[in-house]
């Protein structure tokens, strides 16, 4: 089972409160743990529901660890020693190179995973900017996860790490999921590539930044065959050198830069 939760941006400003049903989705999740919760993320902030509901989950007996990520210099951006009790911290650990860890996964009792784009903040699951979640109920890929997790945690961050097949499930509503962890999946090709050269009428993107050439060529490949494409990229993507804007215009791919205070 698969349910997805979206967190558009609806507020004007940051939320620490966590009403919206992303959020709840997340506090559900670890209010029902009876046994372990895994958590791989980039950043944590300003959520004291959150903070507390794991506190609680350490107090009925369930076993948690975390995996953040640690610049080689400074804090984390959004400086997670500073917003999760030392209690909770005590099973941390942190990546140690130059490379992002930018996950946003959790594993609740080895079969339920929470996944997305969405960081535990106030600026995440807190609803300004635009993200969404899938809970995931599978004992098969929560194995999946914990495999990517327990690496993670034992200190093999990036290109330490080892490749981690998972095969196609098919769903009984129809469609399939498989996952890919990046860097050793080589996503980008064996998904994302081959999913834009299956599309045969539409391709639709709302994504923070575009930077890559593949997808690029990809998507003007899938133009010039009559699929109409639509993209949304956020609005500091204009600060950037490194996003294809310029490129895909030029290539006539109609581009929307969003004008919301918070991000794509």
């Amino acid at each position: 089972e698969i349910i997805a939760y979206e967190a558009p941006t609806t507020e004007k400003q940051w939320k620490s409160n966590c009403n919206n049903p992303l959020c709840r989705s997340l506090l559900n999740l670890i209010n029902e743990a009876s046994q372990s919760l895994d958590i791989a993320v980039y950043g944590v902030r300003e959520q004291p529901k959150i903070n507390q509901a794991l506190l609680n989950a350490l107090d009925r007996g369930v076993k948690i660890r975390l995996v953040y990520d640690q610049p080689l210099i400074g804090e984390n951006y959004y400086q997670i020693k500073q917003h999760l009790n030392p209690r909770i911290l005590k099973q941390a650990v942190h990546d140690t190179g130059d490379a992002i860890m930018h996950n946003k996964f959790i594993i609740a009792d080895r079969c339920k995973i929470w996944t997305g784009s969405a960081n535990l903040s106030d600026t995440g699951i807190g609803g300004y900017n635009a993200n969404i979640v899938a809970l995931i109920d599978s004992c098969y890929l929560g194995t999946i996860y914990e495999k990517e997790f327990s690496q993670l945690y034992a200190g093999q961050f990036n290109i330490r790490k080892k490749k981690i097949e998972s095969r196609k499930i098919e769903l009984e509503s129809g469609g399939s999921i498989q996952v890919f962890f990046s860097p050793q999946s080589n996503t980008v090709e064996r998904a994302v590539i081959p999913l834009l050269k299956k599309a045969q009428e539409t391709i639709n993107i709302p994504i923070f930044y575009l930077t890559h050439d593949q997808i690029l060529e990809a998507l003007k490949q899938a133009q010039s065959e009559g699929v109409k494409i639509k993209v949304i990229l956020d609005a500091t993507e204009a600060e950037n050198e490194y996003v294809l804007d310029e490129q895909l215009r030029e290539a006539g791919i109609p581009i929307k830069v969003e004008t919301w205070p918070g991000k794509m």
